[in-house]
């Protein structure tokens, strides 16, 4: 009997799991008509530039990539993956990401992070049914702080370890915040009243994502909407889906640590084109300035979508 059970587990290890819960979700990527997104604010005496690219993969396309967690079995990818990748510049904090999520439930599979600037850091969380295994690498001295960008590896501190999620967390679906940008695209929200809920997992904690579609507005917008060689102007008044997002922390006596997206906190309104489905603008805030308002400026359209 022993001998069965380590053959399990071993398979287990192997191949991954997928969450309980993970049918439930159906995001679907037919309805995800972006590849790329711009955004920029203007707060106080800085600039906020955000830039997102998604790109649609197959299991085989990534698994290469996927790093071996030391605690816990990883989540294992679907036949299709959706990876999107952050440019943030946020208060002289230069941040790239690389995130990896199942395309039809959202789980997150893997996220790699790159901070430079004001902070240096190479992270990666490999995410588990138990929680998020990371591996971390910082540099020690300018010496190794001014090696590009690719030398990471040279880079002499090192840490991992496991970051256990809440209780009611293990087994679920738990996906990384910027993976929203996709998930809100691809869910069956379309009337106010529609709504879904996630959870999320960043900094040491996990959230309950709740996103709910609310009356309809009118905003200002003035960007460039680009479909291959073709580029149309939108500017002026443009009817837009309002969605209120909003995270509660699992964790039990931290209030200090909120949700957060794409550098906004707290309750956040997006404004999504109810044609291509991409957000708009982002209304929440920062810790340095208050209120922030993401703007998009330029939006590439997926090819074979409803867009230019």
């Amino acid at each position: 009997m022993k001998r069965y059970l380590v053959v399990i587990i071993m398979l287990l290890t192997a191949t991954g799991y997928s969450p309980a819960n993970a049918a439930n979700n159906g995001f679907d990527p037919n309805r995800v008509g972006w590849s790329e997104l711009q955004f920029e604010a203007a707060v106080l005496f800085f600039s906020v530039d955000a830039n997102i690219v998604l790109n649609s993969w197959t299991a085989a396309d990534i698994t290469e990539q996927l790093m071996e967690p030391g605690e816990g079995v990883a989540v294992a990818p679907d036949d299709r993956v959706q990876q999107l990748i952050l440019t943030t510049d946020f208060f002289g904090r230069h941040t790239t990401s690389d995130i990896l999520i199942n395309a039809g439930t959202g789980a997150a599979l893997q996220r790699t992070s790159h901070n430079s600037r004001k902070r240096f850091r190479h992270r990666i969380y490999r995410f588990t049914d138990i929680g998020a295994y990371q591996r971390t690498r910082w540099p020690v001295g300018e010496v190794e702080e001014k090696l590009p960008a690719e030398r990471w590896p040279e880079w002499s501190e090192a840490a991992e370890d496991l970051r256990a999620y809440p209780a009611s967390a293990v087994e679920n679906v738990v996906t990384d915040p910027g993976g929203l940008l996709y998930i809100i695209s691809a869910a069956d929200l379309n009337e106010p009243g529609d709504k879904m809920e996630i959870l999320t997992y960043a900094r040491g904690h996990v959230h309950r994502a709740q996103v709910e579609v609310a009356t309809p507005e009118s905003i200002r917008v003035n960007y460039q909407e680009r479909d291959g060689e073709r580029s149309v102007e939108r500017k002026g008044k443009q009817q837009v889906m309002t969605l209120l997002i909003r995270g509660e922390g699992l964790d039990d006596g931290d209030d200090k640590d909120e949700f957060e997206l794409l550098g906004l906190r707290g309750d956040i309104v997006m404004y999504m084109d109810p044609k291509t489905r991409a957000p708009l603008q982002l209304n929440g805030r920062v810790k340095i300035a208050g209120k922030v308002t993401l703007r998009i400026k330029d939006l590439v359209v997926r090819e074979g979508s409803t867009g230019v």
